[in-house]
């Protein structure tokens, strides 16, 4: 019984979903070209530039510190420090000085990510910018201005810039952008669509078949009458299928016979 009732709950929720099919196909559909048409022609492209730090051994110097490679390499928590300072407000306030634009040393942090490169020394700090050649500068001046503070703040050595973001090699982040924007809208208007199916199904309280007799009356159905059609044949009247015959009448006032 319980399997019966689990079944017929699925098969009304099929039910209604295929009633309100055209909506909801209507709706996502709506949705989804509304998105692809805003992010394509009215949203500007970003683009992201990308400079490379090398951690390497120190070099020994006049009170400079002497880190092996193979510490470097087990000293995870290193990595950390070096992304913690290159994110940090005060060095970003540094940057966004020398960039003349001291007041936006807030606004770099969304623009700036930091990973390392998996198995390697290799630090990458990106930038992402609506104009390539900033986002390049950026990237940059970031890369500079670690390399020193970290002599400054750690008293170490190990730091070179291994690649410079170059403006023509920014990639655009549209595509990503459009295919993103593209499927949240999907799921937003499937979501709002079959939502908006339910709620309707819920407010009607038309009944339409057997299943909803016996679900809302909780009465047995015993018989069913088919539709019949309004404009069928078999409702016209014999008037309506009668054809009037107009006698023909001479001069004389004599008529010509008609059949029957």
């Amino acid at each position: 019984m319980e399997q019966y009732r689990i079944q017929s709950d699925v098969r009304g929720l099929l039910r209604v979903l295929q009633r309100y099919l055209f909506m909801i196909v209507t709706i996502t559909l709506t949705a989804v070209l509304t998105s692809a048409v805003l992010s394509f022609f009215f949203i500007p492209p970003a683009y992201k530039a990308t400079a490379e730090l090398l951690i390497h051994k120190a070099r020994q110097e006049s009170g400079m510190y002497l880190l092996p490679a193979s510490e470097l390499e087990a000293n995870v928590e290193l990595i950390k420090t070096y992304n913690e300072i290159i994110i940090s407000p005060s060095l970003l306030e540094l940057v966004a000085g020398k960039l003349g634009e001291p007041d936006k040393g807030k606004a770099l942090a969304k623009k700036i990510s930091v990973s390392g490169i998996r198995h390697s020394q290799v630090m990458a700090i990106t930038v992402e910018d609506r104009n390539p050649t900033k986002a390049a500068q950026i990237a940059n001046m970031l890369a500079a201005t670690f390399q020193s503070e970290v002599v400054k703040r750690m008293n170490i050595e190990n730091i070179q810039v291994l690649a410079e973001a170059k403006a023509e090699r920014a990639s655009s982040t549209k595509l990503v952008t459009l295919a993103l924007h593209i499927s949240t809208a999907f799921f937003l208007g499937l979501a709002v669509s079959v939502g908006l199916a339910f709620l309707l199904e819920l407010t009607d309280r038309r009944i339409r078949t057997e299943e909803e007799i016996e679900s809302h009356l909780d009465l047995p159905v015993l018989g069913t009458v088919a539709a019949i059609p309004v404009h069928s044949s078999k409702l016209k009247s014999k008037a309506e299928e009668e054809r009037f015959i107009v006698p023909l009448v001479y001069e004389d006032g004599s008529q010509l016979p008609t059949k029957e």
